[in-house]
């Protein structure tokens, strides 16, 4: 029994001192990222983002036990891959290529949130035809018998106010919408339903939006990750970019997408505070 004692007490301390290397192997090739951070002109690439975020996930991985770690490793891998694919497919490299990219996306869906709501305004409006078309029908009749008289008109009318006023009212309103007073039911349905077919195809690319955005969130939270990790602010960086004497057209770039981050972290912040003030 003093034998196992003996040797558990060593294999403890065996593992103590490697975990201690580890760890100083860890710390060592942070403080190596940090000084190539401070001289690379590529400090915005997203390809060493990703990469070095992986290689962290990695370290987070292998703390945990046999079974949890190979699943998180593989799920990373899958997020790492389909990452870089995103990246090469999109030809993005830097901070400054995924916010032109964010901000292209962004006026993508204003205009497809603003004509999927035009048309569906367009499809209420025509459907509202049928039923000015269905008044003037049931109303005809009246309407021709008083606009056909010459005598007592007046009177007619006087008798016949409600029904007279709602067919002119009806043509009046279908005028407005169709261009036409006139009653064109097949006209009307043909444009409903390519109406429809144009909202579903809008609907379609804003899905593809929407998984697009699936990976960018990804990598933009690998970014901060790494950013957080490393102690890299982004302000200070902007600056040295600055001195080196990058695009004006870059350093706004980099500088949305900042603003953006902050809004953001802003915003997540104000939703916690509202839950716990609401747990309360």
């Amino acid at each position: 029994m003093r034998v196992i004692q003996e040797r558990i007490i060593e294999l403890t301390s065996w593992l103590n001192d490697f975990i201690k290397v580890l760890f100083e192997k860890y710390e060592q090739y942070k403080q190596e990222k940090r000084e190539e951070y401070e001289n690379k002109a590529e400090l915005f690439n997203l390809y060493e983002y990703i990469s070095i975020y992986y290689d962290l996930q990695g370290e987070k991985a292998r703390k945990l036990n046999p079974y949890a770690s190979n699943k998180k490793i593989g799920a990373d891998l899958r997020r790492f891959s389909k990452a870089r694919i995103y990246l090469k497919d999109n030809n993005l490299e830097t901070i400054a290529d995924l916010q032109e990219r964010i901000s292209t996306l962004q006026s993508q869906n204003k205009k497809s949130s603003q004509d999927i709501k035009a048309k569906t305004a367009r499809i209420e409006s025509l459907n509202k035809c049928f039923t000015y078309a269905d008044i003037i029908k049931d109303n005809k009749q009246v309407f021709e018998e008083w606009n056909s008289k010459s005598l007592f008109k007046e009177s007619f009318y006087n008798s016949h106010k409600d029904e007279i006023d709602k067919y002119k009212r009806a043509r009046a309103i279908l005028e407005k919408i169709t261009g036409s007073s006139a009653i064109k039911i097949k006209d009307w349905q043909k444009e409903i339903q390519s109406l429809e077919d144009e909202i579903s195809k809008l609907n379609r690319q804003s899905q593809i939006v929407k998984e697009e955005y699936e990976s960018i969130n990804h990598i933009k939270y690998a970014v901060k990750t790494v950013n957080d990790d490393y102690g890299i602010d982004l302000s200070i960086e902007i600056d040295k970019a600055i001195k080196r004497g990058e695009k004006p057209s870059v350093i706004a770039q980099i500088k949305k997408y900042q603003e953006q981050q902050e809004a953001y972290e802003k915003r997540k912040e104000k939703t916690k505070n509202y839950y716990r003030n609401e747990e309360r």
